[in-house]
């Protein structure tokens, strides 16, 4: 579902181009829990999961994108990435307030909820370059695209668990980017590291990959982790913005083969859906061995390109 908003400041942006794609999941083509929106304009954008498979998760999502894509399209241009992290941040926590109004908890029902994760681009009053700023709950993923590779903007929910049960200790950030870049990078068990202890160690935190730690919520005592990013847009830097169902099925290097393809977002989803159709295990050397990356899943996508760098 694509919520359009034209966004009426009349400062001049170079704003980029945005392309979207969403599939339903295979199991059922009929309801889709993910929602998305782009404004009019291609300033902001949006990607939510509803989470779980509930009733009412699919409401969630729609709920919070709609009013996400109505705020962060009253944003004013020029702001710092300080404070444009901050206002981003603010409209997600604003938008479980609105959820939690409006859908309020009933006796004997669960609550619903929702991953998040919205853009918008912004021009810095100090340098008076445009750059992207994102905030995020969950572990729908903003990757930069630069020069045709992928650097991972956001990091995943499920990497603070203690593997370690002698230290009690949680993973360092700097720790838990790269067990996240692996684990995006394998296709298989086998592929995960040279040694059977990396091996065993990182396929711990993939079980640990589902389980979801932060998200938006009608249950008034949740407080969901808010990661926040921002990075320079007028290099050439691409944005791409998924759900999980899409990077749950796509590797890193599937992923940049079809960054040069007509209508890249089209062409991504489409990839990820005939992945989820796939065997969950394969035959590697006459042994079934687990593959990582084939799971049924709802699949949404937004490519978001620089028009072209803005003049010196």
């Amino acid at each position: 579902m694509n919520r359009e908003h034209s966004h009426k400041s009349q400062e001049y942006l170079d704003l980029p181009v945005v392309g979207a794609a969403t599939r339903p999941n295979i199991e059922h083509p009929g309801r889709n829990e993910d929602v998305y929106f782009v404004s009019e304009d291609g300033r902001s954008a949006g990607v939510f999961d509803g989470i779980g498979s509930l009733a009412g998760s699919e409401q969630a999502a729609d709920l919070l994108a709609s009013y996400s894509s109505i705020e962060t399209d009253k944003l004013p241009v020029t702001l710092s990435p300080h404070q444009a992290c901050n206002q981003l941040a603010g409209i997600l926590l604003d938008a479980q307030q609105h959820l939690q109004q409006i859908c309020s908890i009933r006796a004997g029902h669960s609550s619903i909820s929702a991953t998040a994760l919205i853009t918008c681009t912004f021009r810095d009053p100090a340098t008076g370059r445009q750059y992207y700023a994102g905030a995020y709950a969950g572990d729908c993923r903003a990757h930069a695209i630069r020069q045709g590779s992928i650097v991972h903007m956001t990091l995943d929910h499920g990497y603070d668990i203690d593997i370690d049960t002698d230290t009690g200790e949680t993973l360092p950030m700097e720790g838990a980017y790269k067990i996240q870049c692996q684990l995006a990078a394998a296709a298989t068990v086998l592929s995960l590291g040279e040694s059977g202890v990396e091996q065993e160690y990182l396929y711990e935190y993939f079980t640990h990959s589902n389980q979801v730690r932060s998200f938006l919520s009608n249950d008034p005592t949740n407080t969901p982790e808010i990661g926040l990013f921002w990075l320079w847009a007028d290099d050439g830097t691409s944005l791409l913005l998924t759900s999980d169902g899409f990077h749950d099925n796509m590797t890193t290097a599937e992923i940049e083969s079809h960054l040069t393809r007509p209508y890249p977002a089209a062409a991504l989803a489409d990839a990820a859906r005939q992945k989820s159709l796939g065997n969950r295990y394969l035959t590697i050397d006459g042994m079934p061995t687990l593959n990582l990356k084939c799971k049924p899943d709802d699949i949404t996508v937004i490519y978001i390109t620089p028009q072209h760098a803005l003049p010196s």
